[in-house]
């Protein structure tokens, strides 16, 4: 037939003849409860029973408006909604084989979720190309959960869910929250799952991939990847946090193996930002190639509690604005600001970069007004890099009349190689500490020690420095004991317990390469370099058969795992084969092909009967009657 297309709509009482462009539907959606399949997803989440699972073949891109905003899917129910299936095959959910798809073509968002107390799984599902500019909804109004909104729900959980291509663009109007999905109030899990290539221009923009407020976020084994926060606000100042991942308002937050890697934004948290007292839990996962425009490449962590162990912080950068000062920017591996309580350990933190303007290269701690305790242990800083201070770890402090600081800071077997300042500034540490007037020098207590720990190859000299603008003498670093020095540090030695040794060559047997290559994330010790059972068992927190080092090997447990004594640093020296997280973890150039987005799109395709036609309709059978 030629210019005109016969059809029959579910939405009309006859056949119509027209000229006009069909899009062929290919979307199947049965729910349990009633057997039948329909044509569309609304149509099967509403025919739903609580507690129902609705099996999904093909390709469900029909979006229509259901409670004020557009989206593929309106739940408000509990639900499970699983793809993987075929028309022919409703038992056995095979995503890989038969890859199932929510396409919002960038004309709402693909799902909203909207029921008090409700508890829904999503399973085994690509959502993309969600738009939810100017859509509302989201935290106070914003933009938000342009793949999956979470308005109201106890718990949400996405497995084996990829969420990619979904945008806010909205720089003169709302803000943005969370552009691939946005939860307020509700634990949301995210189990398997691959987020990547969203993107965050809202007036002021928050969290690049996801978003979570006052519930939890827990994700497990999962990526966040080539996000980006890119806030557009008009006044030169945008909001612009979590270039992946962002939560607040007292919302935890779990990371357990998993990664996060090449987000990026325009402010701060190119990997992860915090803020409003949240937690932050992170366990056997890698933060990598990220960036940020001003404060903490990997991860931003103000008026946080958080412990981060048996992680990878690596190659992740800060770029700096020469027009805000150097010390309110900078931590290319993370940024721990405010009055916060941060516990690292068994953790890399290296090749991070701080470029043009900022403090630490790797760890950047900024305590204006506030009270902090940070404790780093059985980790290594290596290869870090910051432009004006601080290669492998900076500390600034800064008080008023107003309120006191008080900073407490403690490294334990950590070992910082090869960091650099540029400024020549504390290659290794800078502490710094600024004070309003005069009258404020007593309102700032500080306390800076390490030990059991190794610092040297840090730009050679003046590899630990302290700054105060007045009464400098009560800006020190204490040693705590068996630390062990590469000449010309010029870091804190107490002359007894800690030692120094003549080069890199004497200490690891070989001058090491700033860039981790080994498997351990950390650098081995040479036998004979004097850091190998230099703690005696008992002494400095060394208890043999107990203490572990960075990858999890046991310290002076006898022969061949750890013999008598502990190490100095974040290794021991033995014959173990270490257990901990940090060995499951791959490096990133290693995983790009299981990294690589979900290419699968469906066999949805459009039908042009004739060439000036401009009426756009779906073919498909009323949804009680939808066959194979």
């Amino acid at each position: 037939i030629i210019n005109t297309a016969v059809f029959t709509s579910p939405d009309l009482a006859s056949t119509q003849t027209a000229n006009a462009l069909l899009q062929v539907s290919n979307c199947y959606a049965r729910p349990d409860s009633n057997g039948v399949v329909y044509s569309r997803l609304q149509t099967a989440l509403d025919h739903a029973s609580v507690g129902d699972v609705v099996r999904v073949a093909g390709v469900c891109d029909f979006v229509e408006t259901v409670n004020g905003t557009p989206q593929v899917g309106y739940i408000d129910q509990s639900v499970t909604v699983r793809g993987g299936y075929t028309t022919t095959n409703w038992v056995t959910s095979d995503p890989i084989a038969n890859p199932t798809v929510i396409d919002a073509r960038n004309n709402g968002r693909g799902l909203r979720l909207n029921g008090a107390g409700m508890m829904v799984s999503i399973e085994n599902l690509t959502i993309r190309n969600g738009d939810a500019t100017d859509l509302g909804g989201a935290q106070f109004g914003s933009d938000g959960g342009a793949g999956v909104l979470v308005q109201a729900a106890d718990v949400v959980t996405l497995t084996n869910v990829r969420l990619h291509d979904h945008l806010i663009d909205n720089p003169s109007g709302n803000e943005g929250r969370g552009t691939a999905v946005a939860s307020d109030n509700a634990t949301l899990n995210i189990i398997n799952s691959h987020i990547y290539d969203n993107r965050n221009a809202g007036r002021s923009a928050y969290g690049g991939a996801l978003f979570a407020s006052n519930g939890a976020l827990n994700i497990t084994n999962s990526r966040i990847y080539q996000n980006q926060v890119d806030a557009q606000n008009t006044d030169g100042s945008p909001e612009a946090l979590g270039g992946g991942v962002y939560v607040d308002d007292s919302a935890t937050l779990q990371v357990v193996d998993s990664h996060i890697y090449n987000n990026s934004v325009n402010g701060q948290g190119g990997g992860v930002a915090v803020d409003a007292n949240a937690t932050v839990t992170m366990t056997g996962s890698a933060v990598y190639d990220n960036s940020a425009d001003r404060q903490g490449g990997g991860l931003y962590l103000p008026r946080t509690t958080a412990v981060i162990e048996q992680s990878r912080i690596y190659r992740n950068s800060v770029y700096g604005s020469i027009g805000f000062s150097y010390d309110r920017q900078g931590g290319g591996g993370l940024y721990i600001s405010s009055s916060s309580d941060v516990t690292i350990r068994q953790t890399m933190v290296a090749s991070n970069t701080v470029f043009n303007r900022g403090l630490g290269g790797g760890i950047a701690v900024n305590c204006v007004r506030c009270t902090n305790t940070i404790v780093v242990e059985n980790s290594t800083l290596s290869g870090n890099t910051a432009r004006e201070g601080g290669g492998g770890f900076s500390s600034y402090l800064e008080q008023s009349s107003f309120s006191s600081t008080n900073s407490n800071i403690t490294l334990n077997h950590v070992s910082i190689i090869n960091n650099n300042a540029t400024s020549g500034n504390g290659h290794a540490i800078n502490q710094e500490r600024e004070t309003a007037n005069l009258s404020d020098v007593s309102d700032v207590t500080a306390s800076f020690s390490y030990q059991n720990s190794l610092i040297g190859g840090n730009g050679g000299v003046n590899e630990c420095r302290n700054s105060a603008t007045h009464d400098p003498a009560s800006l020190v670093q204490t040693s705590g004991g068996y630390n062990l020095f590469i000449a010309g540090a010029g870091c804190t030695n107490n002359g007894t317990t800690d030692q120094t040794v003549a080069d890199q060559a004497t200490l690891f047997g070989t001058v090491v390469n700033a860039v981790l290559t080994s498997g351990s994330g950390t650098h081995p010790l040479n036998a004979a370099g004097g850091a190998v059972e230099a703690i005696p068992d008992g002494v400095n927190g060394c208890v043999g058969g107990t203490s572990v080092d960075q990858r999890g090997a046991v310290r002076a447990d006898g022969a061949n795992r750890g013999d008598n004594a502990c190490d100095v640093g974040a290794y021991e020296l033995s014959l173990q084969t270490p257990t901990a997280v940090t060995l499951r973890l791959n490096e990133a150039r290693g995983e790009q092909a299981e990294m690589e987005r979900n290419t699968a799109v469906g066999l949805v395709f459009l039908l042009l009967l004739l060439t000036i036609g401009t009426t756009i309709v779906t073919l498909g059978l009323p949804p009680n009657q939808k066959t194979s």
